[in-house]
């Protein structure tokens, strides 16, 4: 990382950035260039300390394809962002402060039913603050879900005073 002093390395700080941000960017290869798709996303860290992230979506689809084909995926998250004029009016001293996380991981499609109900559990935690433990087998069953296991990642802060 180029801007050490933007670096968060804090594992507190880093679950707040996971708590906080909802749409996560996975790009995965697609031939020639990249496939990047947004969606929300849940998570948990493993007892060994390592971040799992788990998508949702259609169970069918060019993202589940491509990640069957080769899982190797990178990802971003933006936790915060927020631009800021500087008080002398300078067009090219403005900012943006943000929280952010890049990384990457293998991703794999989770076909095991109780998997997919714990993760779709997350997500739902994570988007509205509690779990749906009352989903329907057959949405369980329906619904795709996506596993990350993350193989390295760099958290980021910049605020308006350390930018």
């Amino acid at each position: 990382m180029r801007r050490k002093n933007l670096q968060v390395t804090d594992l507190i700080k880093v679950k707040a950035f996971l708590r906080t941000g909802h749409v996560i960017n996975t790009a995965m290869h697609d031939g020639d260039y990249p496939y990047v798709v947004p969606t929300n996303y849940g998570f948990q860290f493993d007892e060994d300390g390592l971040l799992h992230l788990y998508l949702h979506g259609a169970p069918e689809g060019k993202k589940r394809d491509l990640i069957a084909k080769d899982g190797h995926v990178a990802f971003s998250i933006v936790a915060k962002a927020e631009r800021y004029d500087t008080p002398d009016g300078e067009l090219s001293n403005n900012g943006y402060a943000y929280q952010s996380i890049m990384g990457t991981g293998n991703a794999s499609l989770v076909t095991d039913l109780k998997e997919k109900r714990e993760a779709l559990e997350l997500i739902l935690d994570h988007e509205l603050g509690s779990r749906d433990e009352s989903l329907k087998p057959a949405d369980v069953e329906y619904t795709g879900v996506i596993r990350i296991d993350v193989t390295g990642m760099t958290a980021k802060e910049a605020t308006k005073d350390k930018n």
